[in-house]
């Protein structure tokens, strides 16, 4: 693996593992699969291409405005779920399907190259130039630093009063209900975070590709459950889990994207890839559950007392021999 492929499987693992941890908020936090996912995905790209493209806006305040994109569109999700009664699955096909529409208008066709354009790694290398340190790895730099800064934000966000509720909307919301908080605004909250997540994944792709494309959320919600998935089946051990879940999730990113670098290196079409990721994910899956784990620990049992009961056996016929 040359150094090159490496540095580009650590910046696309970083970028899939902020998709990650707004998949987390709905997957595990609320208990829900949010098909907007998808299409907000595409959104943070498409909202961010548009506004340094056609109103030559500075990155910054095109990355804000993609992240609004994504929290307006985690509100309609809760709209049509919570509001309408529309089921939450449904609620985020309705809105995936809509947003692809929503994302042609603001691009004004299937794509924009942004080759031309300043971004936020243009604005990094700038400034290495500017002191004189010519370094082919500022966009890794600028990366690792957003993404562990997003992780501490998230971790302390998760222990305030506000996260803590929302962690029982999934947990336990009998006990959410006695705390005198409203589990629909909760919800809301949380698609609107988890969205606005999501969005900023995009819109940092977008600018890693130089490219925004409304076909690129394809699979996207799949690929934030795989590295969660990865994240969390390899680092769970009996009584809970060695790390955080937000370092789970990084780390299971970086691994999802080294999968599939190591795919292409075999010789494999790319579009293999999906079902091989597929496959690893039916086997986190299954290990993970929990009927599987108890089959696991009725097996070993039965096999302790196999070999106890070989041992007595041997014991006894050695001392009758003596």
């Amino acid at each position: 693996m040359t150094i090159n492929l490496f540095i580009e499987i650590l910046e696309q693992g970083l970028i899939f593992s902020i998709l990650g941890f707004g998949v987390y908020v709905t997957y595990k936090v609320l208990g829900m699969a949010d098909m907007t996912t998808d299409g907000s995905f595409v959104l943070g790209g498409t909202v961010f291409g548009s506004l340094v493209a056609y109103h030559h806006l500075h990155p910054l305040l095109a990355m804000a405005f993609a992240l609004l994109g994504g929290a307006a569109a985690g509100l309609l999700t809760g709209f049509l779920h919570i509001k309408l009664k529309i089921s939450s699955l449904l609620s985020g096909i309705i809105v995936m399907t809509a947003l692809y529409s929503v994302n042609l208008r603001i691009l004004r066709g299937p794509n924009l190259p942004l080759f031309r354009e300043r971004t936020l790694f243009t604005i990094v290398q700038e400034g290495f130039t500017r002191i004189g340190l010519q370094t082919p790895y500022g966009k890794l730099v600028l990366l690792f630093l957003l993404v562990f800064g997003l992780k501490w934000v998230y971790d302390w966000f998760f222990n305030t009063k506000l996260g803590l509720l929302l962690r029982t909307v999934g947990d336990n919301p009998q006990l959410l209900a006695q705390l005198g908080a409203n589990q629909d605004h909760m919800k809301f909250v949380g698609l609107m975070i988890a969205n606005a997540l999501v969005s900023l994944s995009g819109a940092l792709m977008a600018q890693h590709q130089r490219n925004a494309d409304v076909n690129a959320g394809v699979g996207m919600l799949v690929i934030g459950l795989t590295t969660i998935i990865i994240g969390l089946t390899l680092f769970r051990k009996r009584d809970g889990y060695w790390l955080r879940p937000t370092t789970m999730i990084i780390i299971g990113a970086i691994l999802y994207r080294t999968l599939q670098a190591f795919t292409l290196l075999l010789g494999l079409p790319s579009g293999d890839f999906k079902l091989i990721s597929m496959v690893f994910v039916v086997i986190a899956l299954t290990i993970s559950n929990e009927p599987w784990k108890e089959r696991l620990r009725t097996k070993r049992k039965r096999l302790a007392g196999v070999r106890e009961e070989g041992w007595r056996v041997k014991d006894s016929i050695t001392q009758k021999s003596v």
